[in-house]
């Protein structure tokens, strides 16, 4: 295109409207050309519940379109999620697990029964984890680990189909 007729202003107001765009400049340069910065929004979590088809939560807290395109490694939840409650206790436990070096590689996904009621699936064991509500989930998560570190020579983890964490100060391993 001739550049006298590029509308730099409607080009910016268009990419401002992607859902998937969290803000767009448009401006000619001194050299007869065009250009556009744009700066994507950053997913956090993905969110699968019964009646919806997903949808991101994005690190403002808003939320994202699915798109089928686009693969974003991060935390999966599932199940009795809503809006409300994504943007919130579930963000803040997603932001954790992406940042926890040892369980952003081992949890796979979140599985919401209740809003006390949350089961964590790993990603290198069939083994889930019981993690029960989201009251101090830092240091339920910290024994898991103790116990897997530690207990390496000790118990043979096959056995077990679940662990409970819900407990104080314990693992209790279910058949």
């Amino acid at each position: 295109k001739v550049l006298s007729t590029v509308d730099c202003q409607t080009l910016e107001q268009s990419l401002k409207k992607h859902e998937m765009l969290r803000t767009a400049c448009c401006y000619k340069t001194a050299y007869n050309g065009v250009c556009m910065v744009v700066d994507q929004r950053v997913p956090v979590m993905i969110v699968f519940t019964d009646d919806s088809c997903g949808y991101y939560v994005d690190m403002e807290r808003t939320i994202m379109p699915v798109r089928s395109k686009v693969n974003v490694r991060v935390p999966v939840f599932r199940g009795a999620v809503n809006e409300n409650s994504a943007k919130a206790e579930y963000y803040d436990f997603a932001q954790w697990l992406s940042k926890d070096a040892y369980w952003s590689k081992k949890i796979h996904e979140v599985h919401v029964l209740a809003p006390n009621d949350l089961i964590l699936t790993q990603t290198d064991d069939n083994a889930t984890i019981l993690l029960g509500s989201l009251d101090d989930y830092a240091s339920k998560l910290d024994k898991m680990r103790v116990f897997y570190e530690k207990g390496a020579d000790i118990v043979d983890y096959s056995q077990y189909k679940a662990y409970d964490v819900r407990y104080s100060g314990q693992v209790v391993g279910k058949k």
